[in-house]
């Protein structure tokens, strides 16, 4: 996000010089549309980068100890269902509620979701024998509302991520948008006035340092792109913060932010292998970047954890 605020604030900063040299607008009616365009883009960015700058954790924080407390409430049903289960002769039963006393620390949050919601449906269904066996009334009770409750939470936060995620694909347009904007319109707005207005055309320039980019014949082949993306969980969909993403050939690396975003700049244009890994989780398959085609290009991964005996990047 660090990224993003410095760019969006040289974007402002871009505006406000353009709003100090008003006569670069005044009584031209599609001059000035151009200039409105940019700042309406700027308010939108601005507004996207306050909401994201807000920390992913307010999303999925409160998840985190009601899952913690739902895993452990869930063993101990799961054993109040296994005593159900022998005392009734029932194996499959019996299987499922062993299976789920198992699992229930290591399983995904979705799956252990479902667990906790058949182990309450179940308690339901032979609750007279559960409270004979030492369950009592108000514990069953808040297991089962805790599990209805997580599984709302749940729902959520996925939503809430997706939300995220949408902001994160319109904040990346949006400013490709601004910079497309400056680069094909602005720019030359600015140049045509470089002679009756060289303040104008001197402040404008040293901010958007288009000397250093743009110096010399054939510069337009040696533009540099940069690549955004994302990385996130398969089962769950939440990000994975600290994942290293790379461009090998460019020796290029940065890592994942807590909303599992990257951004790598200063790119050539060419074609690339982009990956990504960490520790714990399976290295998914390189993706080619091609940034002679695409203009600020997106790539995202999903990646899986790791189970036992499966290889991952070493620490």
């Amino acid at each position: 996000m660090k990224k993003h605020i410095q760019r969006l604030q040289k974007l402002l900063a871009i505006d406000r010089v353009l709003d100090n040299h008003p006569v670069l607008f005044e009584e031209k009616p599609q001059a000035q549309a151009v200039k409105d365009s940019f700042s309406d883009l700027l308010k939108r960015i601005s507004t996207l980068v306050s909401t994201l700058t807000q920390p992913v954790s307010n999303v999925y924080g409160p998840k985190i100890q009601s899952e913690k407390n739902l895993r452990a409430q869930l063993r101990r049903m799961a054993g109040i269902g296994i005593l159900i289960a022998r005392r009734n002769n029932n194996n499959a039963l019996l299987s499922q509620m062993k299976t789920y006393k198992n699992l229930a620390t290591r399983a995904t949050a979705f799956t252990m979701c479902e667990y906790a919601l058949f182990v309450a449906s179940e308690l339901q269904k032979f609750k007279s024998l559960a409270i004979e066996l030492g369950l009592t009334d108000v514990e069953f009770t808040a297991f089962k509302q805790a599990a209805d409750d997580f599984s709302d939470m749940l729902r959520n936060t996925v939503y809430q991520l997706t939300d995220r995620r949408t902001a994160w694909k319109e904040l990346r347009f949006l400013f490709t948008q601004a910079s497309q904007l400056l680069k094909h319109e602005i720019d030359e707005l600015v140049s045509y006035r470089k002679d009756s207005d060289p303040d104008l055309y001197r402040e404008y320039m040293t901010l958007r340092r288009m000397d250093s980019r743009k110096s010399s014949p054939g510069a337009e082949e040696a533009m540099l792109s940069e690549v955004t993306g994302s990385v996130t969980q398969t089962a769950t969909g939440l990000p994975v913060e600290g994942v290293i993403v790379e461009i090998a050939a460019l020796n290029l690396s940065t890592e994942t932010d807590e909303d599992g975003y990257f951004q790598l700049d200063d790119i050539p244009q060419g074609q690339y292998s982009i990956t990504c890994h960490k520790v714990g989780f399976i290295t998914p398959e390189a993706q080619l970047l091609n940034t002679g085609t695409e203009t600020n290009p997106v790539i995202d991964f999903i990646i899986s954890p790791a189970q036992s005996g499966q290889v991952t990047p070493a620490a």
